[in-house]
């Protein structure tokens, strides 16, 4: 590696002239002849550069290419293990010593990896910016690190609420790993996980179950319960109430299982929704009363206030309905859920009594039911499509009702 390349590459980022940098060290035509490759500067000279340009050379001489790309391996363990003080650091490692001088490939992996960890912290606002120029790079990886494009691009759209495109390319994925014979067995519970978010839970209880048995002889127990919950929420869909909650308190109650805060509220949170889906109202606010919001994901504490919001709706607590609404408003300023946004908007004009307004139905007609249709959100899009008949059937516009009313049959 050029050391004259990388001395002016790190002194024009940190916004130094060469006067600036050379200063007490060496004279400024020595410094630019570095810099232009006429000569190559001694190790004793260059680490004083390096050290006023407040980069350690030791390290960023110490790593060849491959050193560099077993980082990034490192770094997609430490992630793929949760543990973020180990990966946080790994980051912070490897965005001082890779370069613009380094090979393309290594650069395009350790972005990808670096979008990985940013959706594993789910800092919507980082991977957000990052995301269309990795979204470009689909065509530049090719066998094992094609399995990790594949992966991390189904991840990232599953976190934005589009799970169709998530299976997409978590099918690929899944397709890469049996080619290559490579071992992962958290990309069968990441395609049951979007075949949940499908509404598709018998093909996601498929998958969960090969999950879980790899799991369980792999002695991955924190994963096990993972699918448990996936189980619980599956039976939910499928109005299997009794299984569904012997899944959630099987979690709740075993000790092995339960064994950590953010996991039984996790049970006790989709004990809540449950009970709201069984219409024991009462049952669903002590469940997610009993919750700790700190310990739910985003997207847990907006369908928490959303289901909340609901339930006191339905009460005729409109008071209290209008404050979940608002809080679950507030959090959507922060997260960028569209799926959330549109549900939000549907509850906000039903506690109104401005659903048949013109504003909602034609947003009604040329949003919502178009994003609910594309995600695949089949519970959405039938309570868009019944309130759009109900007002048509109210205004006496019976043939527009009609062909609202046959939608709900198709789907």
């Amino acid at each position: 590696m050029d050391l004259g390349v990388m001395i002016q590459y790190y002194r024009t980022k940190n916004g130094m002239t060469q006067k600036d940098l050379a200063s007490g060290i060496c004279s400024i035509s020595y410094l630019s002849k570095m810099e232009n490759g006429s000569i190559q500067p001694k190790d004793d000279l260059a680490e004083l550069l390096f050290e006023r340009l407040d980069i350690s050379f030791s390290e960023i001489t110490s790593y060849d290419e491959d050193d560099i790309n077993k980082k990034i391996q490192q770094l997609y363990k430490k992630i793929q293990q949760n543990d973020h003080d180990s990966s946080t650091s790994l980051v912070e490692e490897l965005e001082r010593i890779i370069t613009p001088f380094h090979r393309t490939e290594t650069q395009n992996f350790f972005l990808l990896v670096h979008f990985y960890y940013l959706i594993n912290e789910r800092d919507s606002e980082k991977f957000s910016l990052m995301a269309p120029e990795v979204l470009r790079l689909e065509n530049t990886f090719y066998e094992e690190k094609k399995y990790y494009y594949c992966k991390i691009i189904g991840l990232y759209y599953q976190l934005i609420s589009y799970p169709n495109k998530s299976n997409e390319y978590f099918e690929k994925a899944r397709f890469l790993l049996e080619e290559h014979t490579l071992k992962d067995p958290e990309i069968y519970y990441l395609l049951a996980l979007s075949l949940t978010s499908m509404k598709k839970p018998a093909y996601s209880n498929y998958y969960c179950q090969m999950a879980t048995d790899q799991f369980a002889n792999e002695f991955l127990y924190s994963k096990v319960t993972d699918c448990y919950i996936l189980y619980g929420i599956n039976y939910t869909i499928l109005e299997a109430y009794d299984l569904a909650e012997n899944y959630l308190k099987q979690v709740l109650h075993s000790k092995p299982m339960g064994h950590t805060s953010d996991v039984r509220e996790q049970a006790k949170h989709y004990l809540a929704v449950l009970s709201y889906w069984k219409e024991e109202y009462d049952v669903a606010i002590n469940f997610f009363d009993d919750t700790v919001t700190e310990d739910l994901h985003s997207d847990q504490v907006l369908e928490k206030y959303l289901i909340l919001s609901k339930i006191n709706y339905i009460k005729g607590e409109l008071d209290q309905a209008k404050e979940y609404l608002n809080k679950g408003k507030e959090l959507l300023k922060k997260e960028k859920h569209v799926s959330f946004q549109h549900r939000f908007f549907i509850l906000d004009h039903q506690i109104h009594g401005t659903i048949g307004e013109f504003h909602f139905i034609r947003k009604a007609e040329k949003v919502l039911l178009p994003f609910f249709e594309e995600t695949e959100d089949s519970t959405s899009y039938n309570e868009v499509v019944q309130i759009l008949a109900n007002i048509h059937y109210d205004r006496e516009e019976f043939q527009v009702a009609t062909e609202y009313f046959k939608k709900l049959m198709i789907k």
